[in-house]
C-alpha cells in the first residue's frame, strides 16, 4: 500500500480549491427588493414589477402592464412564489386556463420575464397585453411633481389625448370611460384622493386618481386638471404622463 504525501503548500492549494468548488455550488443569484421597470424598445407599452423578499427564499410580486395606444389595454397580476437559483414562476389559474410567466434574474438588479404557458386571456390581461421583456431596478416617482392642489371637480368632462386624437376619456362624478375612435373600450369606477391610499402602493404621493373594475385596479397621479388640460401619470409606470385637452 502506497501513501501519497503532499507538501503543505500543495495541500493548502488543494483545500482552497475544494472550498471554492463547494462555494460555487452553493452560490445563488438573488434579486434586490424593489420596483423593476420594463425596458421597451418601442416605448409602446409600460410595465412594472414590484418584488418584496420573504424568509425562506420566497417573494411576493405585483405586476402591472399597460399596452400601447390607442386602447391602452392593461394587465395586473400579483401573488407569491419561490426564488431558487435565480428563477421563479409567476402566474394564476383563476381565468379558465394556465398562466405561467417565468422570472429569471440576470443580475441583482435585472430580470427577464417570459410567458411559458397561457395567453393574455388566461392571465387575466387585456387584449394583446404581454409582460415579456427585460426589467431593470428603478426608483418610484416622488410626490414633488404632484404637490400642486387639484380640484377634483375639474376632472369631470370629455378629454382628448394631445398625442393621439383617436383616444378620448370621459369622466363624470363616478365613472371613468375610455374611447377609441368613438367606441367605448373600457369602463371603470374611480375615486380621487388627496393622499394615495394603501392600494396604490405609495402613500407618500398626493392627488391620486384610483380606477377599478371587476378585474383591474389602477392608480394615477393627477399632475394637472383645469378648464383646459388634464395630465395623468400611471403610478409605477415609466414616469411618462398622458396629457389631454378638454373637449367639453
Amino acid at each position: 500500500m502506497k501513501i501519497l504525501i503532499l507538501p503543505l503548500a500543495a495541500f493548502t492549494l488543494l483545500s482552497l480549491g475544494m472550498l471554492a468548488c463547494k462555494s460555487g455550488e452553493s452560490s445563488e443569484l438573488s434579486l434586490a427588493e424593489g420596483t423593476y421597470l420594463l425596458e421597451s424598445e418601442e416605448q409602446a407599452r409600460t410595465g412594472e414589477l414590484q418584488i418584496s423578499l420573504l424568509p425562506g427564499g420566497k417573494i411576493t410580486y405585483s405586476l402591472t402592464i399597460v399596452g400601447a395606444a390607442p386602447a391602452y389595454n392593461q394587465g395586473f397580476l400579483q401573488g407569491e412564489s419561490t426564488l431558487k437559483d435565480g428563477k421563479a414562476m409567476l402566474g394564476t389559474s383563476e381565468f379558465g386556463g394556465p398562466c405561467k410567466i417565468e422570472l429569471v434574474a440576470l443580475d441583482s438588479a435585472t430580470l427577464k420575464l417570459t410567458t411559458r404557458e397561457g395567453d393574455p386571456a388566461t392571465c387575466g390581461f387585456g387584449n394583446g397585453v404581454v409582460p415579456d421583456g427585460t426589467y431593470r431596478l428603478g426608483n418610484q416617482a416622488t410626490g414633488d411633481a404632484a404637490a400642486e392642489t387639484i380640484d377634483p371637480a375639474q376632472l369631470t368632462g370629455l378629454w382628448r389625448s394631445t398625442d393621439d386624437p383617436t383616444y378620448e376619456l370621459a369622466i363624470d362624478e363616478a365613472n371613468y370611460k375610455e374611447y377609441n375612435r368613438g367606441e367605448e373600450v373600457s369602463a371603470q369606477h374611480y375615486k380621487f384622493f388627496e393622499k394615495c391610499p394603501s392600494g396604490c402602493g405609495d402613500m407618500d404621493l398626493a392627488n391620486c386618481l384610483q380606477t377599478w373594475s371587476d378585474q383591474d385596479t389602477f392608480c394615477f397621479v393627477v399632475l394637472q386638471a383645469d378648464l383646459q388640460f388634464l395630465e395623468l401619470s400611471l403610478i409605477g409606470g415609466t414616469g411618462q404622463s398622458i396629457r389631454f385637452e378638454r373637449m367639453k
